[in-house]
């Protein structure tokens, strides 16, 4: 099982609290998730085990969904979009459940 170190998931977090505080003009819900799932990540990152490369890369696509779609640069409404973040969802949370599974 490859780990990567937490400090990614970090990153990750700190770039959807930078999305939240600098949003877009007229866009309120898209800031609160973003700010919602970079807690959610922060409080990941913060764990004192290293965790799986897939968790780790599932939590870095979630926030680079979510700061794509508050910037404008991704459609959120797309079947695509939709598809990739409930995917990085679930690989984010249960990878090890996951992991388990497939042993």
């Amino acid at each position: 099982m490859v780990q990567l170190r937490n400090s990614i998931v970090l990153l990750a977090a700190m770039a959807c609290f930078v999305d939240s505080v600098h949003h877009p003009e007229g866009s309120f819900t898209g800031p609160v998730l973003s700010g919602m799932l970079g807690f959610i990540l922060l409080l990941k990152g913060l764990t004192a085990t290293p965790r799986p490369a897939g968790a780790v890369l599932s939590g870095c696509i979630l926030a680079a969904l979510s700061v794509g779609s508050d910037q404008g640069f991704l459609n959120d409404n797309s079947l695509w979009y939709i598809g990739l973040f409930i995917l990085a969802g679930a690989g984010f949370g249960f990878w090890e459940r996951i992991e388990k599974f497939w042993k």
